[in-house]
């Protein structure tokens, strides 16, 4: 299994496609406190598993001291996974454009 790439503002890094450890991070030192990214949560919310190239927001994180970080909520709302519609029916929308 191709490892993942994980892409954020400071670097990479390559994680294990099974277990979500990190191997490599060309970061410097900007993701060096994390370890190991919740690739189970991943494709939970997403519906498919972790594949290539993801977003860091994508993925909860368990850092250097064990505490885990999720996944970016503003992120995946603009990216429109695991939000639904406001808007129940075609007559609530009307009521709310008038």
């Amino acid at each position: 299994m191709a490892p993942i790439n994980v892409t954020g503002n400071w670097g990479t890094l390559v994680v294990d496609a099974k277990t979500g450890v990190v191997v490599t991070d060309d970061s410097a030192a900007a993701y060096m406190h994390i370890m190991k990214f919740d690739l189970a949560e991943y494709a939970k919310a997403y519906g498919k598993p972790a594949a290539g190239d993801i977003d860091i927001l994508d993925l909860g994180y368990w850092d250097n001291n064990d505490l885990y970080i999720k996944a970016d909520d503003y992120h995946r709302e603009m990216m429109g996974v695991g939000w639904g519609s406001i808007i129940a029916n075609q007559a609530v929308g009307k009521v709310l454009t008038q």
